[in-house]
C-alpha cells in the first residue's frame, strides 16, 4: 500500500485535480507545466491553409516585437521569445494571477520544398502572423514502360 498526500482543499477526479475554490479542474500534465517554471506557457496558435500557402496566427498578448524569435533550420519554424511579468508595487496584494509569463516556444513543420527566404511574418496588436507559401509543385511521376 502506498501513502498519498492528503491536501484538505483539492480532490481527485480521476487524473485530474480539482479545487473547489477556483471551481476549475487541472490534469497531471498541467500540475507538471505549473511546477516546471522554465516554460510556464504556450501561446495559443491557429494554422490555416489557403491556395496561397499557410498561415500562422500566433496570440502574444504583452510581448513586444523585439522579444519574438523566428527560426528556420531543418525542415521546421520555431517561435520563440519571453513574456517578462509587470513590475510589482509595493503594498499590491494579489489574490489571484492567472496570466502566465516566462519562456515560450511553439514548433511547426515547414512543407518540402518551401522556399525559407519566402516566408512572411508580421505583428500587429498582440498577434504574429506568418505566412508559408506552398512549394512549388513537383513533376507527376511518369510511368516508364519496360521493354
Amino acid at each position: 500500500m502506498s501513502l498519498t498526500h492528503f491536501h484538505p482543499w483539492s480532490m481527485r477526479r480521476g487524473n485530474e485535480v480539482w479545487d473547489p475554490f477556483m471551481e476549475t479542474g487541472f490534469s497531471d500534465r498541467d500540475m507538471e507545466m505549473w511546477n516546471n517554471k522554465s516554460q510556464l506557457w504556450k501561446p495559443c496558435v491557429d494554422v490555416t491553409e489557403n491556395a496561397n500557402g499557410m498561415m500562422i496566427h500566433c496570440e502574444l498578448p504583452g510581448v513586444k516585437k523585439d522579444a519574438i524569435n523566428l527560426d528556420v533550420a531543418d525542415g521546421r519554424l520555431t517561435i520563440s521569445g519571453e513574456r517578462t511579468q509587470e513590475k510589482k508595487e509595493e503594498g499590491e496584494k494579489f489574490h489571484r494571477v492567472e496570466r502566465s509569463y516566462g519562456k515560450f516556444q511553439r514548433t511547426f513543420a515547414v512543407p518540402e520544398n518551401c522556399k525559407t527566404s519566402d516566408i512572411s511574418a508580421k505583428f500587429a496588436d498582440g498577434v504574429l502572423d506568418i505566412c508559408i507559401p506552398k512549394p512549388e509543385k513537383k513533376e507527376k511521376p511518369q510511368k516508364i514502360s519496360i521493354q
